[in-house]
């Protein structure tokens, strides 16, 4: 127990002045006072410099700048320290005053002791923290950066009895409290001090440590940041703090909401947040002890809502969910449910709890679809005792499809009719073990071509271990006749965190061909199938029409067309747009007529066609016209009296009756011929 007093600038101006002025009555120099008889020592206490005196043995601690605490405001008065081995002098006076200077004796110490008194018990500064090395500050705040395996060690001195508070870092990934206590050292030699020694640190040690007064009020605090070294840093989380999914309750009152998004290292920017995996750029504010302000009106008050932190390609998944308002949850019953995705056949419990003192005066009452028809199968009049209030169980059997609806917790004041609060949980219970719960997907987006295509799609899903998901392709053109379905392989990725599952689908430098209905298909368990289509629109950058011709087989001509032959002319444009095409053909008459038999197909999921079906009689030019984009295609119809080229040979015998196989020897009489189409120009080589 320390025997001395501890005080601040006892003495005031008034008292010195007082004292000098006496002195200098007599043949006393001020000077010669202080240096001989007084050991006082004067400092000017501002907001930016303080400078802290320790007193008890005779010596002063005075701490540099470098290592003082967070700011805070002090007067700018003038005091004086005064040794705890201060007597006072006696003073040889030569004039008619001096005489009268005893009689101030007992007035002045008094003034010391009650001043002592006043100041032992309590301190007039906040706690001063220093460490082995310099602070940086950040808002306000002083902050260390250390790495795993590290020692913190950090001293707190005030002039009353402190105490360190840690940072409970129960969301951090790899805490435990207790693992924790066995690395944590405290001590101190005077009730003024305290150390505090944590080794090794861990990155779950990341967190702001306050050094705080038991007394005044007063504190001081240091933020420590934590981070592992690159090699071992996580691919996923980075330097984010929490691994997510992380569950974030919000309050429908108040003005913004904080998402934790918070590092292991001071990152001041860089750091994105997605809502709904759309970029937020305005209000939202990033502080890496905290993660991210957000205000309120950029979150839906009654749905899940998923956000994204993201820095380089670090992520942190959060789900938002609503909440009543603190004052309507005030004094409300509690419902608390055991298990989270309820199915038929299964056994389900559920608790209402009403916290109050004055238990004897409510009762809880169960409403629910089958609590009171009489079969047993719902069994709700189980009081639970608990020492702080009342609780009563509900318990389901065998649980069935028509179990789904309303379960009310009703508390009724036995003294006050009045006085009824009520909550309610909304139970579905699944048919099929198998379960999804949607949180997030993306729309139906009209892209241009050249664009990078983002299908994403985000569920928790139960039993988690057992999701499977495919995406498919769905789509019909002129060449495919009908519906085709094409299984996707490029471009999906799958993540899986938890119970939350995130599929995505990306398609770079898309075209107007990537115009199609997408489908991603879930299986949970093996009794669930989900699916969910998006309509995919890429509008082409240039559009043009296009002739082709085809045989009666569907094989596309590129040469001379056999007369006679059955052709397909085609006209088309690729675009998810309907447009209206011209087909039109000439011959050697000049003029140009559209044919009677044509005919435009509709349907597609990305073509606008018009069909000709007629015989190769002889030569035609054939023209598309588009009365959308006013462009045309043309084409010449050759016709030939063979369709390609053909080479063959006769082989002859010398001798008519000889009889041998179809080989060639020597002497026979080889006949060569060469079928061309007309016009085309006969060369033997």
């Amino acid at each position: 127990m320390m025997t001395h007093c501890r005080f601040l600038a006892f003495i005031t101006f008034g008292t010195v002045y007082f004292l000098r002025r006496f002195t200098n009555k007599s043949q006393l120099s001020w000077n010669a006072m202080k240096s001989n008889y007084f050991a006082v020592r004067m400092v000017e206490v501002q907001s930016s410099n303080l400078r802290l005196f320790r007193f008890g043995s005779g010596r002063h601690v005075m701490y540099p700048k470098a290592l003082y605490a967070a700011p805070t405001t002090f007067s700018r008065k003038k005091h004086y320290h005064i040794s705890s081995s201060y007597s006072l002098p006696t003073l040889y006076c030569h004039t008619s005053y001096c005489r009268f200077m005893h009689l101030f004796y007992p007035f002045i110490t008094y003034l010391l002791i009650a001043l002592c008194f006043v100041t032992t018990g309590t301190s007039l500064y906040s706690p001063v923290i220093i460490g082995n090395k310099n602070f940086q500050e950040y808002k306000g705040q002083q902050y260390i950066e250390k790495k795993a395996g590290e020692t913190l060690e950090l001293n707190c001195s005030t002039t009353e009895a402190v105490k360190w508070i840690l940072p409970d870092n129960t969301l951090h990934i790899g805490f435990n409290p207790e693992e924790r206590t066995g690395r944590v050292i405290e001590n101190g030699f005077d009730i003024g001090f305290r150390n505090l020694r944590i080794e090794p640190l861990k990155r779950s040690d990341t967190g702001e440590y306050v050094c705080a007064t038991e007394h005044s009020g007063f504190s001081s605090s240091i933020y420590v940041y934590v981070s592992n070294n690159e090699n071992e840093k996580s691919v996923r989380t980075g330097p984010f703090l929490n691994s997510g999914p992380l569950i974030i309750s919000k309050a429908l009152g108040g003005l913004n909401v904080v998402l934790p998004c918070r590092t292991d290292e001071f990152v001041e920017s860089g750091v994105e947040l997605f809502i709904n995996q759309i970029k937020q750029t305005r209000g939202i504010q990033f502080d890496p002890r905290f993660g991210f302000i957000v205000d309120r009106r950029l979150l839906n008050d009654r749905t899940e809502i998923l956000a994204r932190c993201k820095y380089l390609d670090h992520t942190l998944d959060m789900v938002i969910v609503p909440i009543e308002n603190d004052e309507e949850m005030e004094d409300s019953p509690l419902i608390e449910v055991s298990n989270g995705w309820p199915y038929v056949k299964q056994e389900l419990d559920m608790s209402c709890t009403f916290y109050t003192k004055d238990g004897f005066r409510y009762m809880l009452t169960w409403k629910c679809p089958h609590c009171e028809d009489g079969t047993g199968h719902v069994v709700s009049n189980r009081y639970i005792k608990i020492g702080d209030g009342i609780k009563k169980l509900l318990s389901v059997r065998n649980l069935r499809e028509t179990d789904s609806g309303d379960y009310e917790c009703i508390v009724t004041n036995k003294d006050d009719i009045h006085d009824v609060r009520r909550s309610v949980h909304r139970l579905q219970v699944s048919p099929t073990k198998g379960q999804l719960k949607v949180v997030d997907f993306s729309k139906n987006i009209n892209f241009e071509e050249g664009n990078t295509i983002r299908l994403f799609h985000i569920a928790r899903a139960f039993p988690s271990d057992e999701y499977s998901s495919e995406w498919r392709k769905y789509s019909k053109t002129i060449l495919s006749g009908g519906e085709f379905m094409e299984k996707i392989e490029k471009g999906i990725r799958s993540k899986v965190n938890g119970d939350l599952h995130e599929d995505e689908l990306s398609i770079i430098n898309a075209t107007v061909d990537n115009s199609a209905i997408y489908q991603l298909l879930i299986r949970v368990s093996q009794d669930y199938v989900y699916r969910r289509n998006w309509t995919l629109s890429v509008r082409p950058i240039d559009i043009q029409p296009h002739i082709a011709i085809h045989n009666r087989f569907g094989r596309l001509l590129s040469s001379d067309v056999l007369i006679d032959s059955k052709i397909i002319v085609t006209c088309l444009v690729k675009d998810t747009k309907p447009h209206k095409l011209r087909l039109l053909y000439t011959t050697k008459s000049g003029e140009w007529e559209q044919p009677d038999d044509s005919e435009e197909l509709s349907g597609f999921t990305f073509e606008s066609v018009v069909k000709w079906i007629t015989y190769a009689k002889g030569h035609m030019r054939i023209r598309c016209e588009d009365d959308v984009t006013n462009k045309m295609d043309e084409k010449d119809l050759v016709i030939s009296e063979v369709e390609t080229i053909n080479a063959s040979f006769i082989a002859k015998k010398p001798v008519d009756l000889l009889n041998e196989d179809s080989s060639i020897y020597e002497k026979d009489r080889l006949e060569l011929i060469c079928i061309l189409p007309l016009n085309y120009d006969l060369l033997v080589f």
